[in-house]
């Protein structure tokens, strides 16, 4: 099964301007290396609550199935010249899905394509209606000019432990430019939760994808009732462009 890109195909500059979804992926043109400016301490940027489902799931039928599509996705370059390719996925098909891969093809000035690169999405297993990021990082890419995201998943019928609780959260930026989010994950379920991870999605101010991040739980088991610690490291050119962030905490059940 395959979905093409469906979202703005576009970097975050300053001229950007959204552009009505289609359904054939647009190239996107790749930001250009450039000398961050001297980090600064930003205010801290707003939690914002899980965005709720843009699609609603299909009835279920004798054939149920999952639908990943892609909602948002953008580029920059870090300090060290790897380029990460960000973004968010959602099923919105009627079926649970695992195994969700974005694949990006780089085409030169030319279109011709040059080079290829994946990652699976941050949460393992999305419930119809459910969201995550995604990352994709080249640490040396070639020259290229643009991109295109294609997914492909799995119907699953395993289901995600969605009992883990987000509390206490905080943002803060150090001297050298990189934000710290920390806070605290709770299992309010009924069962230990195992490989509990907990994963921050940063948007600009016009709600798209800038920047990902991710942790594990330091209590692993997580018991009933059990909390603990984590802090998400965000690379201070996410710091830069971000407004907003969300949290989720997924685990298994043990």
């Amino acid at each position: 099964m395959l979905s093409n890109c469906i979202g703005p195909c576009s970097i975050p500059l300053p001229s950007f301007k959204p552009t009505v979804p289609t359904p054939s992926p647009t190239p996107t043109p790749l930001p250009t290396p450039v000398t961050p400016p001297s980090p600064t301490i930003p205010h801290a940027p707003a939690q914002v609550p899980t965005p709720p489902p843009l699609t609603t799931p299909a009835p279920a039928s004798a054939e149920t199935r999952g639908k990943v599509l892609i909602l948002s996705h953008s580029a920059y370059v870090d300090n060290l010249g790897h380029l990460h390719v960000v973004g968010e996925i959602q099923n919105a098909g009627s079926q649970n899905t695992e195994l969700n891969k974005i694949t990006a093809t780089f085409f030169d000035l030319e279109g011709a394509p040059v080079a290829t690169a994946s990652n699976y999405s941050y949460l393992d297993i999305l419930e119809p209606g459910q969201t995550s990021p995604f990352e994709i990082v080249f640490p040396s890419p070639p020259p290229v000019d643009n991109y295109k995201l294609e997914a492909t998943w799995e119907n699953t019928t395993r289901k995600p432990y969605l009992s883990i609780k987000v509390r206490d959260t905080s943002f803060r930026t150090d001297q050298a430019g990189w934000g710290h989010l920390a806070g605290e994950i709770v299992n309010a379920g009924n069962a230990a939760a195992d490989m509990v991870i907990v994963v921050g999605t940063f948007y600009d101010g016009g709600g798209k994808v800038v920047g990902t991040s991710f942790t594990f739980s330091e209590i692993a088991p997580l018991g009933t009732g059990d909390s603990s610690p984590f802090t998400i490291i965000v690379d201070p050119q996410v710091v830069r462009l971000m407004e907003t962030y969300s949290i989720r905490a997924v685990g298994s059940r043990k």
